[in-house]
């Protein structure tokens, strides 16, 4: 199946977007529905440009939404942000105790990347000797 192609996309997302407003506009729905609210309105664009496999666009949209909605995701997260930074810090430490993140790893493919790989001339499988 052939997938739709931008001209399409974003022309039905127009058609859909000027129903909605005129719809408003003449009162057949009710203006306080947050369904129908100007604000969802990058959502729903992006998840139609998400189906049509513009992927750039529904980021775009999203990004869009997320500004629009900043002050209802900051009025949710900022009471509980007490509680998810020490949470954030204790699964860190988790991860690091248990071998889950490696940091050893993490700064050998660093140098690697950026052509300065400087071992220890002993070897890295020698283990410290006093």
């Amino acid at each position: 199946m052939e997938a739709p192609n931008r001209q399409s996309i974003l022309g039905g997302v127009l058609i859909l977007f000027g129903v909605l407003f005129s719809l408003r506009a003449f009162d057949v729905i009710d203006s306080d529905n947050i369904l129908l609210s100007v604000r969802m309105y990058p959502l729903y664009a992006a998840v139609a440009f998400y189906i049509g496999k513009e992927n750039r666009y529904a980021i775009a949209c999203l990004a869009l939404a997320a500004i629009m909605w900043f002050d209802e995701i900051y009025r949710l997260f900022s009471h509980h942000m007490k509680y998810l930074w020490p949470l954030a810090l204790i699964i860190f430490g988790v991860l690091l105790i248990t071998g889950k993140i490696n940091i050893k790893k993490l700064s050998d493919r660093r140098k690697k990347d950026q052509g300065t790989d400087e071992r220890d001339k002993d070897g890295e499988e020698n283990q410290f000797k006093l």
